[in-house]
C-alpha cells in the first residue's frame, strides 16, 4: 500500500511543482470596446500623459437636457502586443458607448468566497484604532484560504462612462462585513446602486443610467440583458463565467422620463488564449539529510532525455530549473552539474504535451441602435462597423457615416486563429470615413498610419511594459522555426553551493558558481520604432488639408549607481507621447506646427509610475524579470504504518527554494494600473520655438504631492516577495499646478539671454484634498511555504499543515514563516479647487486676481463659499447654498433623495472690504410639480441688490411631462406661454400676454404639431393663434438639425436652409432674399495627402562668432516644417545640421564688452556602443533654454571645442538621446573651472552653474566601466 501511495503522490508532486504553489494572477479577457473604455479611464488623454485629444465629430443626440455626442475618439498612447481592434478600428472607439467595465482582482467579487460574500472583509481605516473589529482574521486557516484563492479579500475595479464624466468605483464593505456601499474613485457625488446584477448610477443632476438588467441566467440571457460575459464555454454554459461589462440600457432624465434607450446585438464569440513565459528555479542549499541525490551526470539520469522518465522530483540534484514557453507544448527541464574541472555542464530533459496557455471565451455586445425622443441612431456591423446612420422622427435618413476599413494579417494567419478566435482576420484599421446622404458623399476623412501591424494574442516578446520591441515575433514563427524565443531577459544566478555529491560528510561542493538561464539581456528593452507600429500618422480632412502627428516614446530618468558615483540618465519607457502636430494645406503647403517639449529642463523626462526591476551586472544595466520565492518543504509520514491527520506525525524531509521568474509586464491590455508615465512640465511651442509666437508652459504637481500616510501612494507594482499586484488608483494625482504664457521679446539683444521670453499671463492652482476616513480594504496572503507530501498516508486537510500551534515530528530544515500577508486601503477622495490665482503682466505692471474656494458640507463637493480678491485688495465673497442646506423642507429633501445636489438654490454676494456689505442675492425656489413621475422643478427665480428685499424675476406656472416650460410670468407681470412640437423637442409658438390655459385644446394635442407634415402647414396652423392682446412668435424646424423658419408677430418670416447632411447653407428674409450664405467644398483625396511625409520639428543651435575682439552670441532657429521628407529622423537631422551650418539670418548683436564665459565641451567615451546618438548641452535661464550646443562625436576634428555664452547663472542640462542602453557602465558628467585645475565636480542635470565674464570652464561626458 505504501509503495502505491508513494507513486500517486510522486505524480502529484511533479504536477504541482510546475503549476506553482500559490494562487496565480489571472487576467480576464474582455471585448475590445470594454478594453478601450478602461484604457481611456486609466490612461487619460492629457498633457501630463503626453496623449493628445484626437476625435472626429459626427453627431450629437440632444434631447431635453441630455446631450450624447456620437464621435470617433482615438487613443494615441501606443498599443501593447495583445491589444485588439474595436469594430471601428485599432485605437478608435465611440464616445456614445456608455458602459461599466471591470478588472477582476483575485476572485469575482460576486462569486462564492468573493469579496462581497466574504464577511471577514470589512471597512479599512488607516488608523486601526477607529475600528479594532474591522481587522481581517489572523487565523492561519483564513490565511490559507486567501493564499490559495478559496476566498478573496481584494476588490474588483469597475470603470464607468456617463454622458459627461468617467471614472472608477469599488464596493466598500461596512464595519460588520455584511453590507456595502459603492464608492467612486476619485470620489464623486454620483450615487451608484447594485440591484441583482444591474447597476444604476444617478448623476448629481438627477439623470439616471441603467446598466444591464436585474437577474442571472445563461449566457444568452445575460447578453439579452446588456451584459458581456467572459469565461463561458462554446455551448454557452457558465462553469466559470464572469460578467466583464455592463452596457447602458437606458438614460432617464431628472423628470423620470426615459429619454435615451440602447439596443445591442451579440458579437461573434471569440476565444482568447493567454499565456506567459516563465522559469522556475529550484535550489537546495542543504541536501545533506536526503537519501538520494540524483545528478544528471550519473546513472540513471545520464541515460534519460525525457522529463517523464526522471525519478522523484525532490530527489533530483540542485540547482535545477524548468523553462516554460507559454506558447509551446514543450517545456525544458535543466539539471546542470559540475564536471571534474569545475565547469557547469547542462543536461536538458524535454517535457512534452504541456498546456501552457489558458483559453477563455468572450461573449460581447455591440450597440445596434440608440433611440431617443424624435429619432434614432443605427449602427450597422456587429463585429466590423459598416456605417452609423441618423434617422429622423419619421425614419428618414439625416446623414450616414460609412466606415472603410482594411485588415493587416499575420504571417501565420491560421495559427493566429488559435490565439485570437476562429474569425480572426488580422488587425482592423479605419482607412477612411465618408459622410453621406443617400449615395452622395459630402465629407470625407482619410486616415494614414505609421506602419500597419497585426496585434493580438498570437504575438510574444515585448518590452517591460508590454509594448512591441525588437523581440516581438509571432508565436507560430517561434514554433515553426524551433526558435524557442524567450520573452524574459537573461537570468543570472550566483549559486552559493553547488554540490557534486552529498556523500562523505556533504562537503563536496563548489561555492559562488554563476548560472545563466536562457534569455536575452535586452529582451524587455523598449524600442521606439516598434512601439510606433499601427499608430495614427495622418488625418486628411474634407477640405483636402491634412494634419500629421509625430509621436515618440516616453522617457524618464533612471538613477544609475556605479563605481561609487551616481548619475540620472534618460531612458525610454513604454507608451508614446506627442512630439509635434503639423498642419498642411490641400496643395501640401506647410501651414503650421505645434511642438512639445517635456521635463523641468525641457530634457524630455517624466516620472515613471509603473517601474519594472532593473538589473546591474558587470556594468550592464537592463530590465530584469519579475521574480518571487517560495519554500518547498517535502514531507514524509514519520510512521508509515499509521494514518496521519495533522503535521505532528510528519517529518520535513527536504527543503528547496523555488524562484519563479516572469516577464515584467503581465500583458494587461486594460491598463488597470494606469499610465506608465507622468509629466510634471510640458512646454508647447509653435514651429518657431516661440521666436514670434511665444510659448505655453503647463505644470502639474508631482504625482506623490497629495498622498501621505493617510493616503499612501504605492511606488511598487507588487507586494514585495510575492506575485500579488498592488492595486493603485490615480484619484489624487494629475492636478494642474500652473499654466504660463510667454511672449518672445523681439527687442532683446541676442546676448540678453535673461530677456528672451517675457511672462504675459500666469494661472496658478492650489487644491483642497477631501479624503473619506473609510477606505476600501485590500487583504492579501501569499503562500510562502508549500508542503507537498511525498511519502505515507495523510488524511488531514491541507490547511492543517499551516497550524502554528502544532509542530512537525522532526525537522532539520526550517522553512520560516508560512505566509506573506498584510492589508492596505484604497483611499477614497478627490482634489477640489482650493484657489486659482490669475496674473497678467504688462511691462513692469501686473494685475492679479485670487479666487478662493471653501467647502463646508462634506461629503458634498460643491463649494459653499467663493472669495475673490483683486489687485487692489478689494475682496468679495459669494455664499452658495444647495438643496441639502435646506433640510426639513419637503421639496429640497426630495431633491437630495433624487441626487439633484449640484443645483444652486441661493447665492449671496458680499463685499468683504466694505464691511460684509451685501451686493446681490439670487434665489431659486423649487416645487414638486406633477410632471413626468413627479419631480422638483424651479418655481421662481428672485433677486435683489444692495441688501434690498428679494423680488421675483420669473415664476414658472406650468411644465409639460418632459420638463419643458409651458407658462411663466416675468417681473413685469406679463404672462408668456409656449407650445411644444416635434415630439416636445422644440418650442413652436411663444405667446406673450396669454396663459397656457387659454390656448384652445385643439393645439395642445394636435398631431400636426407633434409631428408636423411640413413647415408651411405648421405655420398656417399656428397663425390661428394671432388674436388681439397676444404677441405670437412661430417657429418651425428641420428635426434633429436646426430651426427652419421664424415668423415674427408682424407675420414676416425668416428662413434657414440646410444641405442634405444638416449644414446651414443660407438665411433668407421674408421676400426670399439671401441675408447670409455658407458654402462647403469637399476636395478629392489629393495625391499629396496620400504620400507619406514627415515635417521636421524646430531645431535650435547656439552659434558664436568673433568680431572686434569680442565673442558674439546668437541662437539659430530652423522653423518646424522647413523640411519635409520620407522619414522623421532624416528631416530632423537636416534641420539640426542646418542650424549649425547655415548662414546667420542677421548679424549677432555686439555687446561692446567682454561679457562672455568660455566653456570647452568634450567627451571621453571609449566604447562606440556606449555613445548616445545625440548629446546636447543646454543652458537654462528663467524657465527657458537660452543656449543649446551639440557635443561633437569623437570622430570629428576637433572632437572638442569651446563655446562662448554670456556670463551669468544657469541651470545645466545635458540632453542625451534615450535610446542609450547602458551596456558598458555609467555615463557621468563633470564640470571644471579651468582657473582651478585641481578641482572638479560631478555635474547633475539641474545643477546651477555660475559663469564669470572671461572665465574658462570645461564640461565633459565620461564613461565609468
Amino acid at each position: 500500500m505504501s509503495i502505491r501511495f508513494f507513486l500517486v503522490v510522486n505524480i502529484l508532486v511533479f504536477f504541482a511543482c510546475f503549476s506553482g504553489y500559490t494562487q496565480e494572477t489571472k487576467l480576464t479577457p474582455v471585448t475590445p470596446e470594454a478594453a478601450a473604455l478602461t484604457k481611456m479611464v486609466n490612461y487619460p488623454v492629457d498633457y501630463n500623459t503626453g496623449v493628445p485629444d484626437i476625435r472626429i465629430p459626427f453627431y450629437e443626440i440632444n434631447v431635453g437636457n441630455i446631450k450624447l455626442p456620437v464621435d470617433l475618439v482615438y487613443h494615441a498612447g501606443g498599443f501593447r502586443i495583445n491589444e485588439q481592434a474595436t469594430r471601428a478600428g485599432l485605437g478608435w472607439s465611440l464616445s456614445s458607448d456608455l458602459q461599466i467595465t471591470r478588472t477582476i482582482n483575485g476572485k469575482d467579487d460576486f462569486s462564492q468566497g468573493g469579496y462581497l460574500n466574504n464577511p471577514l472583509v470589512k471597512t479599512y481605516y488607516r488608523n486601526g484604532s477607529f475600528c479594532p473589529g474591522c481587522a481581517y482574521s489572523d487565523s492561519y486557516q483564513e490565511s490559507y484560504y486567501l493564499a490559495t484563492g478559496e476566498k478573496d479579500a481584494s476588490p474588483d475595479k469597475f470603470n464607468y462612462r456617463l454622458l459627461n464624466k468617467s471614472g472608477s468605483f469599488y464596493f466598500q464593505k461596512n464595519i460588520a462585513g455584511s453590507g456595502y456601499t459603492i464608492v467612486p474613485v476619485p470620489f464623486d457625488n454620483i450615487k451608484i446602486q447594485f440591484n441583482n446584477g444591474q447597476f444604476i448610477i444617478t448623476d448629481t443632476d438627477g439623470t439616471t443610467y441603467y446598466f444591464g438588467t436585474p437577474g442571472t441566467g445563461s449566457v444568452s440571457q445575460a447578453l439579452a440583458g446588456g451584459m458581456e460575459i467572459s469565461g463561458a464555454d462554446a455551448s454557452g454554459s457558465c462553469p466559470a463565467c464572469v460578467t466583464s461589462a455592463w452596457k447602458c440600457k437606458s438614460i432617464f432624465s431628472a423628470q423620470g422620463i426615459e429619454e435615451i434607450s440602447f439596443s445591442y446585438t451579440p458579437k461573434t464569440m471569440v476565444t482568447y488564449a493567454t499565456y506567459n513565459d516563465y522559469i522556475e528555479y529550484y535550489n537546495n542549499e542543504s541536501p545533506c539529510t536526503m537519501y538520494h541525490y540524483y545528478r544528471s551526470s550519473d546513472y540513471p539520469l545520464s541515460g534519460y532525455t525525457n522529463y517523464s522518465s526522471l525519478p522523484a522530483f525532490y530527489e533530483l540534484s540542485s540547482p535545477k530549473y524548468m523553462v516554460v514557453y507559454g506558447n509551446s507544448g514543450t517545456s525544458y527541464f535543466h539539471i546542470p552539474y559540475l564536471d571534474n574541472t569545475g565547469n557547469v555542464v547542462d543536461a536538458v530533459y524535454e517535457r512534452t504535451n504541456v498546456t501552457n496557455a489558458s483559453l477563455q471565451n468572450v461573449h460581447g455586445l455591440s450597440v445596434s441602435e440608440i433611440s431617443f425622443r424624435g429619432g434614432k441612431v443605427q449602427f450597422n456591423g456587429t463585429d466590423q462597423l459598416n456605417y452609423i446612420r441618423v434617422l429622423g422622427p419619421s425614419g428618414q435618413e439625416l446623414k450616414t457615416a460609412y466606415f472603410f476599413q482594411s485588415y493587416t494579417e499575420p504571417v501565420y494567419k491560421q495559427e493566429a486563429k488559435n490565439y485570437n478566435g476562429l474569425n480572426f482576420q488580422g488587425t482592423r484599421y479605419l482607412d477612411s470615413l465618408h459622410i453621406r446622404s443617400g449615395t452622395e458623399t459630402f465629407e470625407r476623412y482619410a486616415l494614414g498610419y505609421e506602419s500597419k501591424y497585426c496585434f493580438g494574442n498570437h504575438l510574444k516578446g515585448h518590452d517591460a511594459w508590454g509594448y512591441p520591441n525588437d523581440n516581438t515575433v509571432e508565436i507560430a514563427y517561434a514554433n515553426n522555426t524551433s526558435a524557442n524565443i524567450m520573452s524574459l531577459p537573461t537570468i543570472k544566478i550566483n549559486q552559493d553551493r553547488f554540490y557534486r555529491s552529498i556523500l562523505g560528510g556533504c562537503t563536496d561542493f563548489a561555492s559562488d558558481i554563476p548560472i545563466a538561464v536562457t534569455g536575452n539581456d535586452w529582451a524587455e528593452a523598449p524600442n521606439e520604432p516598434a512601439m510606433k507600429r499601427g499608430l495614427l500618422k495622418r488625418i486628411v480632412y474634407p477640405t483636402g488639408g491634412y494634419t500629421d502627428f509625430d509621436f515618440e516614446a516616453n522617457r524618464y530618468m533612471e538613477d544609475f549607481y556605479w563605481m561609487g558615483t551616481h548619475n540620472a540618465l534618460p531612458q525610454l519607457c513604454g507608451g508614446l507621447r506627442i512630439r509635434s502636430i503639423s498642419s498642411f494645406k490641400e496643395d501640401g503647403t506647410f501651414a503650421g506646427q505645434k511642438y512639445y517639449q517635456y521635463g523641468p529642463l525641457e530634457e524630455g523626462s517624466g516620472k515613471l509610475i509603473n517601474k519594472p526591476a532593473r538589473v546591474k551586472e558587470d556594468g550592464k544595466f537592463y530590465y530584469g524579470a519579475a521574480g518571487y520565492e517560495q519554500q518547498i518543504a517535502y514531507l514524509k509520514v514519520g510512521n508509515p504504518n499509521v494514518t496521519c491527520y495533522n503535521k505532528e506525525c510528519l517529518d520535513v524531509y527536504a527543503l528547496e527554494t523555488k524562484t519563479t521568474y516572469q516577464p515584467a509586464s503581465a500583458l494587461d491590455y486594460t491598463y488597470s494600473n494606469g499610465a506608465p508615465i507622468y509629466y510634471e512640465k510640458i512646454t508647447e511651442y509653435n514651429q518657431d520655438l516661440g521666436k514670434k509666437t511665444g510659448k505655453s508652459v503647463y505644470e502639474y504637481y508631482p504625482p506623490e504631492q497629495f498622498y501621505d500616510y493617510e493616503a499612501p501612494l504605492h511606488a511598487y507594482n507588487r507586494i514585495e516577495g510575492t506575485n500579488i499586484n498592488v492595486q493603485r488608483t490615480d484619484g489624487l494625482m494629475g492636478a494642474q499646478k500652473s499654466i504660463k504664457q510667454y511672449k518672445y521679446n523681439t527687442n532683446a539683444k541676442s546676448y540678453e539671454v535673461d530677456q528672451l521670453y517675457q511672462l504675459v499671463r500666469k494661472k496658478e492652482f492650489e487644491y483642497t484634498r477631501y479624503l473619506k476616513p473609510e477606505q476600501v480594504r485590500v487583504n492579501y496572503a501569499f503562500l510562502r511555504v508549500s508542503y507537498p507530501i511525498v511519502e505515507g498516508s495523510f488524511q488531514g486537510s491541507a490547511y492543517t499543515l499551516y497550524n502554528p500551534a502544532l509542530s512537525f515530528s522532526t525537522s532539520l530544515n526550517n522553512p520560516g514563516p508560512d505566509f506573506i500577508e498584510g492589508a492596505y486601503g484604497i483611499p477614497v477622495g478627490r482634489l477640489l479647487p482650493g484657489s486659482v490665482t490669475e496674473t497678467s503682466y504688462a511691462d513692469a505692471d501686473s494685475l492679479k486676481t485670487i479666487t478662493q474656494y471653501d467647502y463646508d458640507n462634506f461629503p458634498y463637493l460643491n463649494p459653499s463659499k467663493i472669495t475673490t480678491t483683486d489687485s487692489k485688495g478689494m475682496q468679495t465673497e459669494k455664499q452658495l447654498k444647495y438643496a441639502y442646506n435646506f433640510g426639513g423642507t419637503a421639496v429640497y429633501d426630495s431633491m437630495v433623495r433624487r441626487n439633484m445636489v449640484t443645483a444652486s438654490i441661493e447665492e449671496i454676494e458680499m463685499n468683504i472690504t466694505l464691511g460684509n456689505k451685501e451686493i446681490a442675492r439670487r434665489k431659486t425656489d423649487y416645487k414638486d410639480f406633477s410632471l413626468g413621475w413627479g419631480v422638483p422643478a424651479p418655481l421662481s427665480i428672485s433677486s435683489s441688490v444692495n441688501g434690498a428685499q428679494l423680488r421675483e424675476d420669473v415664476r414658472y406656472q406650468e411644465y409639460d411631462p418632459y420638463g419643458n416650460v409651458l407658462e411663466l410670468k416675468g417681473r413685469d407681470g406679463l404672462t408668456t406661454s409656449y407650445l411644444w412640437g416635434y415630439h416636445s423637442l422644440y418650442p413652436v409658438a411663444e405667446l406673450k400676454g396669454r396663459t397656457y390655459a387659454s390656448i384652445p385644446s385643439s393645439y395642445k394635442s394636435n398631431t400636426q404639431i407633434i409631428n408636423p407634415g411640413s413647415d408651411g402647414s405648421l405655420r398656417t396652423l399656428l397663425s390661428g393663434l394671432n388674436e388681439p392682446g397676444a404677441v405670437v412668435n412661430v417657429y418651425t424646424y428641420r428635426p434633429l438639425v436646426g430651426i427652419s423658419s421664424q415668423t415674427a408677430p408682424n407675420s414676416k418670416t425668416v428662413y434657414y436652409e440646410y444641405d442634405p447632411i444638416g449644414r446651414l447653407t443660407a438665411k433668407k428674409d421674408h421676400n426670399g432674399n439671401i441675408q447670409n450664405q455658407y458654402s462647403y467644398r469637399m476636395r478629392n483625396y489629393s495625391a499629396l495627402g496620400a504620400l507619406p511625409g514627415y515635417a521636421n520639428a524646430p531645431a535650435m543651435r547656439t552659434r558664436n562668432e568673433q568680431s572686434g575682439g569680442f565673442w558674439l552670441f546668437y541662437n539659430m532657429i530652423i522653423r518646424g516644417g522647413n523640411y519635409v521628407g520620407l522619414d522623421q529622423p532624416g528631416v530632423d537631422y537636416v534641420a539640426g545640421s542646418s542650424a549649425e551650418t547655415m548662414s546667420l539670418d542677421g548679424a549677432p548683436d555686439n555687446p561692446g564688452t567682454n561679457m562672455m564665459a568660455a566653456i570647452k565641451l568634450r567627451y571621453s567615451i571609449v566604447s562606440p556602443s556606449a555613445i548616445p546618438s545625440t548629446m546636447m548641452m543646454d543652458f537654462i535661464k528663467n524657465d527657458a533654454v537660452v543656449a543649446s550646443y551639440r557635443f561633437r562625436p569623437y570622430t570629428a576634428t576637433p572632437g572638442e571645442y569651446t563655446v562662448h555664452i554670456p556670463a551669468g547663472t544657469y541651470k545645466a542640462s545635458v540632453r542625451l538621446s534615450a535610446d542609450y542602453k547602458c551596456p558598458n557602465g555609467c555615463l557621468v558628467y563633470s564640470f571644471y573651472d579651468l582657473s582651478k585645475p585641481a578641482e572638479y565636480s560631478f555635474l547633475q542635470n539641474g545643477d546651477e552653474l555660475v559663469l564669470a565674464a572671461g572665465g574658462q570652464y570645461e564640461i565633459s561626458i565620461g564613461e565609468l566601466n
